[in-house]
C-alpha cells in the first residue's frame, strides 16, 4: 500500500475486500478524486493486476473527501 495515501482509505478499501470475500485481493490503489492525488500510482496498480478488478468511489468519512479505491483479484 502506498505510504502517501492516508489510514483511513486503506481501512475503507480492506473493509469493501472483506464484505466481498475476495481471498486474494492485491494491487490495492486509491486517489483523491478532487485533485487526481495518487492517480498515476493507481494506474499503474491497475495495469499490473492479474484476473478481476474491483473499484469504488467513496467518500472516507474520517476526511471528508472523495476517493477512488481499488484492488484486483483472482489467483
Amino acid at each position: 500500500m502506498d505510504t502517501n495515501v492516508p489510514a483511513p482509505v486503506w481501512e475503507m478499501l480492506e473493509r469493501f475486500i472483506e464484505g466481498q470475500s475476495m481471498e486474494f485481493a492485491d494491487n490495492y490503489r486509491a486517489y483523491r478524486v478532487r485533485d487526481l492525488f495518487n492517480k498515476n500510482a493507481y494506474d499503474e496498480a491497475f495495469q499490473n493486476g492479474c484476473c478481476g478488478f474491483a473499484d469504488w468511489k467513496v467518500t472516507i468519512p474520517a476526511l471528508g473527501e472523495e476517493w477512488v479505491i481499488g484492488c484486483n483479484y483472482g489467483h
